[in-house]
């Protein structure tokens, strides 16, 4: 019923070994692995010597794991470089009938690139695959294979960039010489290298190009692991969770805005530094404008004319999601501005004859021309690492617009011009062209009507938009909102209610029953006006389960703060640290899958209702240590004294945010169980005695407790779990109260420490239970391994732990205990 955070026994023991290297194979086994990585040993060991045509070269080691090449005679089209042995068992499965290397595992491989000439060299990789000849007999001779290549990668003179090559992106060239059940396609048309090609690759190099006639090159080639093409799950909705799909794990966000970083700037460092610093306040969204035509902009994306693309503004962009992918940062995209700023829909309707912005909705020739651009977009390859961008899963998802209305039509419903235009725009991102990626629309949030009943003002029933009939549609992933409290006029307790109608209404209404983002928020206002809000709108957004939030605006230090809403790190600090906050408890939500509903990360968290037998306590005050290792954002100190047979209860009156009543509705939040984290202070007047904690809660309907998650005897100084099914907490529609109700069997003075009370969403996989629950405390861990590990290799009889039912305790069963595993 509990788990003991300090002294791990488990720690101690070989099988952290075992542990660590099972969930390394299975995280392979989910396409984190999937990336081919040359071994140093073999690049380093005259690999890549010989040419494959035209040119020479020649091969020096360089410091570290680098090789430097140096070119000449090179043309537009390529000097080729190959691995000088076959690939064998160094790189995959032998093959014994051909001598040919086994890629099936592998999805793409990788190298990294230094361009050290005074001019631009481009470059590509290629493998060499299938030796069924003509006649369909096995054959090693190299006229008998494919030769497969990735997009040609352009490096400026200085620049570093990985090229890779994806198996299922590839350009095949002799085709022909390796008929069925090999090589399927067009010479020089992309395609999937297919499975029978993938098991037989003789030979894998690169080629570079000296582009514009340039002859000669020197360069750096090193290994690049499967890290460092960064992001490579993709983010899906179910129901009202965004998950990771590859793990099935609910997956929550901290973000930020910079608009500018990938469509109006030019300068690398600029985004090298925005990710570095998104990186130090744990932030793992960036949302960016996804469009610039702006025709008074050398940076513009396309014009004077729609469909005029320009290749290097497009090239940043890329550079943008490349580095972003590499730093763990996902990436939302919205594709047209409502607004002018960046042309935005206006510049649709001047290309089109002429209008009002709110014209681009019926606009057929602007429809068009915008359509084209979504299709150039989401189509375009990325020359940074060969990503297709509907294919990359560092881009979260696409938004429609940067916050769409249609003021001349107030009435909404279906058959207005913005429902048309939302459902079609998005069954062409979805259905037409086929992103892998979510789509959602970018709006501010507004309702049809009934605006001020839900935190915002009354001409807000007049934008022509409506928040929950138009994220209603099948092909609208989740639900968005912003909230602007200077900008509209709001007061500190409406845009509380603002913020959490939203999330309600998203998630609890069953008109959506969709996940939901807060994708803009900020204040132009005093520093400390807005670090108050900032505190009390990202903690309104996680008790009330918000998906994500992207706070506008984090600035480089080189751009002025022109609109007043810039956060700059670290200068300023405290508005940093709320935001860390925040986004520390969504990194320990996606870990662990606990959502805290009290974590006592400030005072205002009222764990003061008491009720004593015999007990005596204190006092209760907020502490910032010690906590729980894995939160460290304060606890709440109980202070108390007992006899043997006392009875205290400490908790917390629960009041709604919107209406300051008490009572909030939990009900729906998706909680399999509830938890608290507890600890008895280690002094000397500690017995130890026999401490009986559990958990206890207070509706409408009266008092509930927890009596199936009694400890056996509590020890001094360790963190202790307690879990209570949702099944047998009663209903939770109106939760009033909870805490902790602990009886003393013997006498007891000091202090007791809660550290937060919350809630497991989804990582107690119910169809595991109870075989891989050994313990039945409704969590694997350490106490599950313990009994495992008592039974290992048994047979017969005592076979608890044998999760795959094969009569016998071993590693395939300690496989799934891995897979359950849910604390590092």
């Amino acid at each position: 019923m509990y788990f003991e955070m300090a002294e791990s026994r488990f720690l101690k023991t070989g099988l952290a070994l075992i542990l660590a290297v099972v969930i390394l194979l299975l995280a392979c086994s989910e396409g984190i692995c999937a990336y081919f990585t040359i071994p140093e040993s073999k690049l380093l060991d005259s690999e890549f010597s010989s040419t494959r045509w035209g040119g020479t070269v020649s091969r020096s080691d360089a410091p570290g794991t680098a090789v430097q090449f140096v070119f000449s005679g090179l043309s537009d089209n390529g000097t080729g470089l190959k691995d000088d042995c076959p690939v064998d068992t160094i790189y995959g499965q032998l093959i014994p009938s051909h001598v040919n290397g086994d890629f099936s595992n592998f999805s793409a491989y990788a190298l990294t690139f230094v361009n050290l000439d005074t001019e631009a060299i481009s470059v590509s990789l290629f493998i060499n695959t299938g030796f069924t000849g003509p006649s369909g007999t096995p054959s090693n001779d190299s006229n008998n294979d494919t030769f497969w290549q990735s997009v040609w990668t352009q490096i400026e003179p200085g620049q570093r960039k990985i090229v890779t090559l994806y198996f299922d992106y590839a350009t095949p060239w002799n085709i022909e010489d390796n008929p069925d059940p090999h090589t399927h396609g067009t010479n020089g048309v992309p395609t999937s290298i297919n499975n029978f090609d993938r098991a037989e690759v003789s030979a894998i190099g690169f080629e570079v190009a000296g582009p514009g006639g340039n002859s000669e090159a020197t360069i750096l080639a090193s290994p690049t692991s499967p890290s460092a093409e960064g992001i490579n799950s993709f983010i899906i909705a179910d129901g009202t969770l965004l998950k990771n799909k590859d793990n099935g794990r609910p997956w929550f966000y901290a973000g930020t805005n910079n608009y500018y970083i990938g469509i109006d700037n030019t300068n690398t460092v600029v985004v090298d530094e925005i990710l570095s610093d998104m990186n130090a306040m744990n932030l793992n969204v960036l949302r960016l404008w996804g469009f610039n035509d702006d025709q008074s902009k050398t940076t513009k994306l396309q014009g004077p004319n729609a469909g005029d693309f320009i290749e290097s503004n497009f090239q940043m962009l890329d550079y943008v999601l490349c580095k972003a992918s590499q730093n763990g940062v996902r990436v939302i995209i919205p594709l047209v501005n409502y607004w002018d700023d960046y042309g935005g829909m206006q510049q649709y309707v001047n290309w089109n004859g002429g209008g009002t912005r709110e014209d681009f909705y019926s606009n057929a020739g602007a429809q068009e021309d915008y359509k084209h651009f979504i299709s150039y977009m989401v189509s375009r390859v990325n020359t940074m690492n060969g990503r297709i961008y509907k294919n990359d899963p560092t881009i979260l998802a696409w938004q429609l617009a940067n916050e769409p209305r249609y003021q001349m039509d107030t009435t909404v419903g279906n058959g207005s011009a913005l429902s048309d235009w939302i459902s079609s725009t998005s069954s062409y991102l979805r259905n037409t062209i086929e992103v892998k990626q979510l789509v959602t629309t970018g709006m501010e949030g507004f309702y049809d009507s009934g605006n001020t009943s839900k935190g915002g003002v009354l001409w807000m029933d007049n934008e022509g938009t409506g928040f929950i009939l138009q994220h209603a549609d099948a092909n609208v992933s989740f639900a968005g909102f912003h909230t602007y409290q200077d900008q509209w006029a709001l007061t500190d307790s409406q845009s509380i209610s603002w913020i959490a109608n939203h999330i309600r209404d998203a998630r609890r209404e069953a008109s959506l029953g969709k996940p939901v983002i807060m994708d803009e928020f900020g204040r132009n206002t005093t520093i400390e006006d807005r670090n108050l809000s900032f505190k009390s709108y990202l903690k309104t957004a996680n008790r009330e389960l918000a998906n994500g939030t992207n706070f506008r605006i984090l600035y480089h230090d080189s751009y002025p703060n022109y609109d007043g809403f810039g956060v700059y790190n670290p200068n300023d600090a405290n508005t940093v640290e709320i935001i860390k906050n925040y986004a520390n408890k969504t990194s320990l939500l996606n870990s662990t899958g606990v959502h805290q509903l009290l974590s006592f990360e400030y005072n205002d968290e009222d764990f003061t209702k008491t009720d004593v037998v015999g007990a005596q306590v204190n006092s209760i005050t907020r502490v910032d240590t010690p906590t729980w290792s894995l939160t460290g954002d304060g606890a709440v100190k109980i202070d108390c004294s007992f006899n043997t047979g006392d009875k205290v209860m400490v908790g917390a009156e629960l009041e709604d945010i919107i209406t300051a009543i008490a009572g909030i509705n939990v009900s729906d939040y998706g909680y399999n169980y509830l938890i608290a984290r507890i600890m008895i202070e280690d002094n000397a007047s500690f017995d130890p005695c026999d401490l009986s904690i559990k958990l206890y809660n207070k509706t409408t309907g009266g008092w509930t407790y927890a009596y199936n998650t009694a400890t056996d005897i509590i020890k001094p100084g360790l963190w202790y779990e307690l879990t209570w099914p949702i099944a047998t907490a009663g209903d939770l529609s109106d939760l009033k109260e909870i805490g902790i109700d602990v009886w003393a069997n013997s006498n007891y003075s000091g202090n007791i420490y809660v550290d937060f009370i919350g809630g497991d969403l989804t990582f107690l996989n119910d169809n595991l239970f109870p075989k891989i629950d050994l313990d039945g405390s409704g969590f694997i861990n350490e106490y599950d391994l313990n009994l495992f590990t008592k039974n290992w290799l048994n047979t017969g009889l005592d076979t608890k732990g044998d999760i795959n039912e094969d009569q016998i305790v071993n590693f395939l069963d300690f496989t799934e205990l891995a897979l359950a595993w849910q604390y590092p």
